[in-house]
């Protein structure tokens, strides 16, 4: 028999049980919860899940059931998710909390791994040939070798260059950005993951395309999408020129600098809004003085961040409705545009903010809009709901069925009528980074001590390094004593090799799912070699690892 306690709690806290048959498939959810514990009870059902709650029959039944909607609000970090009956009744909601933006980073941390390593496999191919005595002075390549004197240069045969493979290369049809790739994925398997819990039978998602420009000025239209900022203009720096008089953008001396924003390295696009004309003293100050940074920062801002999203949700609808189309067929799916999800809104008395964008209110706007339901009086979204319902339950020989019928009321003339019922808030869903192929967990850099005081870091300083490398060092010993001076110290120097710490293969990923007394958490990270759990919304506590009990690995997308 089932833990009546634990049952009750968990009826407590939520509206809907989501109901499995007893082959895994699942049913109408049902708000029966008298039936649900008698079930329990009877021993006729199990727990599936206790986030959202989902059990699972112990018997065979024959469910009625009905048309089933799921209507997405399409964003880049945050989705919004309502599924809704044929009613309009609302049954599920929820907002997720993408990974989108950490792509990128993660692609270019990709390139510069691989960078490094191919400069790497060169430099030990060079050192091999130096080795074995395999350069010639004459030949047709020439190259300079480490350790030779400035004038001499020499030729390795087995280190030629092959002729780049990349320049014949053809990308294959609807190829996408891996940023892009990442959302469209996201977004279906968002679907995939709420149909474990429900029988979706439609699709409805709004689709819209932003104008950059009209964003910018409303009143464009017609040809002036074709006049751009540097129409009239030979270059951006001309254009930057006239829009700022010629003048630094920090003070009134001429321009002598023109200053990326966002930096190339970093990302940042060449485009006029993410340039500035700057003096030579103000441009100065922009790479030391973090304060006046702040200020360059608030009196120009590029639009390359102002509009990621909106970019990458241009590119990605297209294929996330191709994918939709191929799944579900022309008749199961439904869109809509923003202005229809806008007027429902509206005409349900709820403001979208900028602190508060309503993701799954937008939803819930947008299966309305695509089934064609009344929608009568609107779930709050925030405690209190108007949620209609009632069920009817169809009782079998001796043990009752699940059956839902969401919404039917016998009292009322038309059959259906909302009533006041408090429900739990929208749920929440993160998504976890599945698979981390790095074998190097961390890697400590060499480090330099003389007289046990560190004096450097690396042999010479790496991207972006803060403190002194050897190289470094060495030059500020040779400035005032001279070379033999600064040899003298070399000598004296303690080295402490660099090293490395590997990941294990078997290691636990961030987002999965544990018990710990009783109580689901989920884990974002390890401390102390694996000892200690980290969980989502708390960072203060650490949770022992032989106190927790494993419930789920993690899926990807997951209930928090």
């Amino acid at each position: 028999m089932a833990n009546l306690k634990l049952i009750d709690e968990l009826l407590e806290k939520t509206e809907y049980i989501y109901v499995l048959g007893i082959d895994g498939k699942p049913q109408m959810p049902t708000n029966r919860k008298v039936r649900v514990r008698k079930l329990f009870k009877l021993g006729r059902a199990k727990i599936v899940d206790t986030v959202p709650f989902t059990i699972q029959l112990l018997y065979k039944n024959e469910p009625v059931l009905q048309p089933i909607t799921i209507a997405e609000d399409s964003g880049r970090t945050n989705i919004g998710a309502a599924v809704l009956t044929q009613l309009g009744n609302l049954v599920f909601s929820a907002v997720v909390e993408t990974r989108n933006k950490s792509i990128k980073k993660l692609m270019t941390d990709r390139k510069a791994h691989r960078q490094a390593s191919r400069r790497g496999e060169r430099k030990a191919r060079q050192r091999l040939a130096k080795r074995h005595g395999s350069m010639i002075k004459a030949g047709m390549i020439i190259r300079k070798l480490p350790q030779y004197a400035a004038d001499k240069f020499v030729t390795c045969k087995i280190i030629k260059n092959t002729e780049a493979r990349f320049c014949n290369r053809k990308r294959i049809p609807d190829w996408l950005t891996p940023t892009v790739n990442h959302l469209v994925q996201t977004h279906v398997n968002l679907i995939k993951k709420v149909e474990k819990y429900l029988p979706i039978t439609d699709v409805a998602i709004e689709v819209n395309r932003f104008a950059f420009m009209q964003m910018e000025n409303p009143g464009i239209s017609g040809v002036d999408f074709q006049n751009g900022p540097l129409k009239g203009f030979d270059d951006i720096k001309a254009a930057i020129r006239e829009q700022q008089h010629g003048k630094c953008l920090m003070c009134k001396n001429d321009i002598e600098h023109f200053h990326h924003i966002v930096p190339r390295s970093k990302g940042g696009s060449g485009t006029i809004q993410n340039q500035a004309g700057l003096c030579k003293k103000c441009h100065a100050k922009v790479h030391t003085d973090t304060e006046f940074q702040a200020k360059f920062k608030d009196k120009k801002e590029g639009l390359i961040k102002k509009y990621g999203a909106l970019s990458a949700l241009n590119q990605a609808v297209p294929f996330i409705c191709k994918e939709l189309l191929k799944i579900y067929g022309v008749e199961h799916v439904h869109f809509c545009t923003g202005k229809d999800t806008s007027l429902i809104r509206s005409s349900l008395g709820y403001e979208k903010t900028k602190e508060n964008q309503m993701h799954e209110v937008d939803a819930y706007c947008i299966g309305l809009a695509a089934i064609g339901a009344d929608k009568g009086k609107c779930p709050g979204f925030n405690g209190e709901r108007e949620v209609p319902g009632r069920q009817k339950v169809v009782c079998g020989s001796n043990v009752p069925v699940l059956t839902s019928h969401v919404g039917q009321n016998s009292r009322s003339k038309s059959g259906y009528e909302p009533e006041r019922r408090a429900i739990n808030n929208v749920f929440k869903i993160k998504q976890f980074r599945r698979q981390d192929r790095s074998i190097i967990n961390y890697q400590r850099e060499r480090t330099y001590y003389l007289d046990g005081k560190k004096i450097a870091t690396n042999r010479k300083p790496r991207f972006e390094q803060k403190g002194n490398a050897l190289s470094d060092w060495y030059s500020e010993q040779v400035k005032p004593k001279g070379k033999e001076y600064a040899n003298k110290l070399t000598g004296h120097i303690t080295v402490k090799k660099s090293t490395r710490g590997y990941n294990s293969k078997d290691r636990v990923m961030p987002g999965t799912t544990f018990y710990y007394n009783g109580k689901r958490l989920v884990m974002t990270g390890q401390l102390t070699g694996g000892k200690y759990y980290r969980v989502y919304g708390d960072t203060k506590t650490n949770y022992p690892v032989n106190k927790c009990q494993i419930y789920k690995h993690n899926e990807g997308l997951v209930f928090v």
